[in-house]
């Protein structure tokens, strides 16, 4: 009984001191005034600015239309203020897990991406999200493909969320 009040009361003081360090959320928006007007300085409003170039191959089609949710999730900008390209190169792909007969059964696949963030001419943001899946290498080849196929998926949705991350971390930082 002791022990849960105590913990109860270490929780509430910690969560006051959040407060009083600077902690805010991610997304908080802020307004602030300047000139007789009131800037927001939310997160989101830079996000939605954001036009995602071309990406190639399949697993560049993943990342793009993700990247496109979590930036713009209602349609992207007609007047973008930044343009982001990235590019994912083939994933390199190495046994796991292999039998006495030195067959796999289960591989991984690494995709390194590398991303720029330009307004106009000038980069103000690069920087390169790495990630590995797996998945099992079975005897019928249609299921072990479709195995590929969602690891692909897997990489490209964590890593469009890990890019998403880190270009929101930059515009709160501003």
């Amino acid at each position: 009984m002791l022990y849960k009040k105590i913990k109860i009361l270490v929780l509430t003081l910690f969560v006051i001191s959040l407060t009083g360090c600077g902690y805010s959320s991610l997304y908080h928006k802020e307004q602030t005034k300047g000139y007789g007007m009131t800037y927001s300085l939310n997160v989101v409003d830079q996000l939605k600015q954001i036009k995602v170039l071309h990406i190639g191959e399949r697993v560049g089609q993943i990342l793009r239309n993700r990247l496109l949710d979590n930036l713009s999730p209602l349609g992207e900008t007609t007047e973008p203020k930044y343009y982001l390209s990235v590019s994912v190169p083939a994933p390199s792909i190495r046994d796991q897990v292999l039998e006495q007969d030195t067959t796999a059964t289960r591989k991984t696949a690494r995709y390194n991406a590398s991303y720029n963030l330009k307004q106009g001419d000038n980069i103000i943001v690069n920087g390169k999200s790495r990630i590995e899946v797996s998945y099992n290498v079975l005897k019928n080849p249609y299921s072990t493909l479709i195995s590929q196929k969602d690891a692909e998926r897997r990489a490209a949705k964590i890593l469009a969320d890990d890019i998403t991350l880190r270009l929101a971390a930059y515009f709160k930082s501003l």
